[in-house]
């Protein structure tokens, strides 16, 4: 207790000195200054800490702060706090109770903790007994004892609130003290610092949601598939993505700042204006744009920008989505070649098969004008001429059916090292002294299915063009290869595929081709000679030859550097054939009263194979269509060597009229003929069947050999 006196000397009449003490006792004055002092010194704390947790608005740093103000604030030892999730589960804490295992690891069912969690009241613990007993009744539901670890800690009393904002739960702050009553009587001062503590983490909790939205807006931003940018209305850069900026090859801040359109092609920098003024007078701008990488390349996108308004509704920037279609528009540019190859190649068919049956009929007629005339008659060499011409007209049509894939194939298991040696001295004399003739022929080459004379005529051709590419002389290159196309290489070249293929590439060292010419070469009639020099038909014509060999061709060239044309055909597993073709001499094309049916629905073929095989000896029934063939056929009893009949007849085809005849009379020979084969010839069929073919336009004597060859076939 306290003493608080004075002191009083008098003197006596003897002159002694006497002292007098009076004393009061102030202890209880002394306990309320002391109490008031420490009120004083919390709230002052209190007011502090209410400025020190709001002043930031990072959790964790708000943690530590109520950690570091709770023992100023309450007179606690320690402190802890645990945050839950709106589950109620325990999502985080920060504590700073020595040697006591964390919230997580000493939350029980029955403890605290829970409690707080369910019933949302505070609760205030004046002294802990040794055994952990809880002196005073907190209500139904209540603990009764405190954690053992605690009471081990020597904590021997206790605080704990409920960190809330409006109606949710945030948590729970608990202050501990190692002695008793320490917080008796505060549980107002200890509400308002939690109140405080509740609001300051709360803000934290909301800015760190905030923080982690916006990290992950920018995130998606940033790496977006497609480009984003913001410009002002003079097409400034106000800021990027980084997709945008690494397609483009520059940092973010090489982009920035700058107008937009610098990064363009020179063709829509020039539009650029405009199209910046037309923008913002719709509101809106959509189209296609063409930017320059800083390596040069260039990248085709397309554009969707939206304008930016301020409060008077004025447009003061666009919001823009650059997507990259540079791969879409090379495969479109691909699909549209290739479509116009197609259309091309059905138009040169369709004329080339009108043609052929009106070559078929002059240099026919020719042959039996020449058969007539002696040879001192002064017609005979006008007649020849006419032949002349026709055989000419013929080529001009055999290379357009070749182009649009209509040509007629004998293709046969080969190995392409062959083709090359049998071209390869013919060659050296087509291209000259002055052209070096290199082969790099694989040992190993694995066998194609292929037609030899489409491929002769494959390296002849590209051979010519090298030669004529090479005017001062130069190298021409012969290569064949076993190659592996995998998916990444075959995604490139549209006509490309997965799998095992054979090479056969031809370069040279001559002039070259620039991008718009590769892109024309193919086209029949195209051609960068001079007049006279050229059909345009020679790369259209291998074109044909190689899609009709389910391969593909690709070019690889540059002005002044040379070019390579490589073509790739797929690989044949069978093992090479090695077969005799069994031929018949000219002297035995005359026939020796063979009867044969004709038919065809071509009067001026018609008549001119009637008169060309009753000529040479054969006896011939003509028909029109198959029902009439039948009729024929029936009433001379099947009395027929062999029938011959057009693929392509009015009523139904030839190979529906020959199934009839055969199933009537199955020793009968049979011949086809046809312009061209497409799909409506079933030109496949009459292979598997074995049934001989005459392309049209054929000349007499090709006539009669086919007419011999098939009487005579396996006899």
């Amino acid at each position: 207790f306290d003493f608080a006196g004075k002191i009083f000397a008098e003197e006596e009449e003897e002159e002694e000195e006497v002292i007098i003490v009076s004393l009061k006792d102030i202890t209880e004055r002394k306990w309320m200054e002391d109490a008031l002092k420490l009120s004083v010194e919390r709230l002052a704390a209190l007011s502090r800490a209410t400025q020190v947790v709001t002043a930031s608005l990072e959790l964790n740093q708000v943690l530590a702060e109520i950690l570091s103000l709770a023992g100023k604030v309450a007179g606690s030892d320690y402190t802890s706090v645990a945050l839950v999730d709106e589950a109620g589960r325990l999502s985080e804490s920060a504590e700073e109770v020595p040697g006591v295992p964390s919230i997580k690891h000493r939350i029980r069912d029955e403890g605290f903790t829970n409690w707080i969690i369910r019933s949302r009241q505070a609760v205030v613990i004046d002294e802990i007994g040794e055994d952990g007993a809880i002196t005073h009744d907190l209500g139904e539901g209540a603990p009764r004892f405190a954690n053992p670890l605690i009471v081990e800690a020597g904590v021997k009393s206790f605080a704990g609130l409920p960190l809330m904002t409006k109606d949710r739960l945030l948590g729970m702050l608990y202050l501990y003290s190692l002695r008793p009553g320490v917080f008796q009587g505060q549980l107002p001062l200890l509400t308002a610092f939690a109140n405080q503590a509740s609001i300051a983490i709360e803000n934290a909790r909301l800015y760190r949601e905030s923080d982690e939205a916006r990290r992950r807006y920018q995130d998606l931003y940033d790496n977006a598939p497609v480009m984003y940018h913001t410009i002002d209305t003079n097409g400034i850069v106000l800021e990027c993505n980084q997709t945008e900026a690494d397609m483009l090859g520059y940092s973010k801040e090489e982009i920035i700042g700058k107008p937009i359109y610098a990064f363009e092609t020179e063709e829509y920098q020039e539009l650029a204006p405009d199209a910046l003024r037309e923008a913002i007078e719709k509101g809106y701008a959509t189209g296609e744009r063409r930017f320059v990488r800083k390596d040069g390349t260039v990248i085709d996108t397309a554009l969707e920008a939206r304008a930016i308004y301020d409060d008077s509704g004025k447009v003061v920037g666009f919001r823009s989505t650059l997507t990259d279609i540079t791969e879409h528009k090379r495969l479109e540019e691909q699909l549209l070649q290739s479509q116009k190859m197609e259309a091309i190649g059905r138009l040169a068919g369709g004329v080339a098969h009108d043609f052929n049956n009106m070559l078929t009929a002059i240099t026919g007629y020719s042959d039996l004008a020449l058969i007539s005339l002696g040879q001192d008659d002064p017609l005979r060499k006008n007649i020849e001429e006419i032949k002349k011409a026709g055989e000419r007209a013929a080529s001009l049509t055999r290379q357009l059916l070749a182009f649009s894939r209509r040509q007629t194939l004998q293709p046969e298991t080969l190995n392409l090292n062959t083709v090359v040696g049998d071209v390869e001295k013919m060659l050296q004399r087509l291209i000259g002294e002055d052209i070096d003739l290199i082969t790099q022929l694989e040992p190993e080459l694995e066998p194609v299915k292929a037609d030899p004379g489409r491929m002769q005529q494959i390296i002849m051709n590209l051979a010519v063009n090298a030669r004529d590419a090479m005017l001062q002389g130069g190298k021409l290159t012969i290569k064949t290869e076993n190659v592996t196309i995998d998916e990444e290489h075959s995604r490139f070249i549209h006509e490309a595929r997965e799998g095992e293929f054979v090479c056969l590439s031809v370069a040279d060292t001559g002039i070259g081709m620039d991008k718009e010419t590769i892109g024309h070469i193919f086209e029949p009639f195209f051609t960068t000679k001079k007049a006279g020099e050229g059909t345009g038909l020679g790369l259209s014509v291998i074109y044909g030859i190689v899609k009709q060999h389910e391969g593909w061709i690709e070019v690889h060239s540059e002005l002044g550097e040379g070019s390579t044309f490589a073509v790739y055909l797929p690989v044949f597993s069978i093992e090479l054939e090695d077969e005799t073709k069994e031929t018949i001499s000219l002297k035995d094309l005359q026939g020796n009263g063979e009867r044969i049916l004709l038919v065809e629905d071509e009067e001026l073929i018609r008549k001119l194979a009637t008169t060309g095989l009753s000529e040479s000896g054969y006896i011939v029934f003509e028909a029109v269509n198959a029902e009439e063939a039948l009729n024929i056929f029936e009433r001379e009893n099947g009395n027929f060597h062999l029938v011959f009949s057009d693929v392509v007849l009015p009523d139904e085809s030839g190979l529906q009229l020959v199934d009839q005849l055969l199933s009537l009379e199955p020793k009968l020979k049979v011949l086809f003929s046809s312009g061209y084969t497409d799909e409506k010839s079933q030109w496949h069929l009459i292979r598997e069947k074995g049934f001989r073919f005459l392309e049209k336009p054929y000349a007499l004597s090709d006539l009669l050999r086919a007419i011999r060859e098939a009487i005579e076939q396996a006899k």
